[in-house]
């Protein structure tokens, strides 16, 4: 029981610092799609069913989903 109260207390921190990490890398994805005129659909931090997510003035989906191993940004 105790190797995996440690393992669930490393868990949680490599988390959210991968998604910091995931989050900062698409940036730069949008940032640079926006610059040159391209659409951008979804910016996406996680994988799989959505939790929850708004669509901005200029018509990009942001979402938040369950698997926080990754992120994506979908360009028109």
């Amino acid at each position: 029981m105790d190797s995996l109260v440690i393992a669930f207390s490393y868990a949680w921190p490599f988390l959210v610092v991968l998604t910091v990490l995931v989050f900062v890398h698409e940036l730069g994805h949008y940032m640079v799609a926006r610059k040159f005129g391209v659409r951008v659909e979804v910016f996406s931090i996680g994988f799989g069913p959505e939790i929850f997510g708004w669509n901005d003035t200029h018509g990009t989906r942001w979402k938040i989903s369950w698997i926080p191993l990754g992120g994506y940004v979908k360009f028109y």
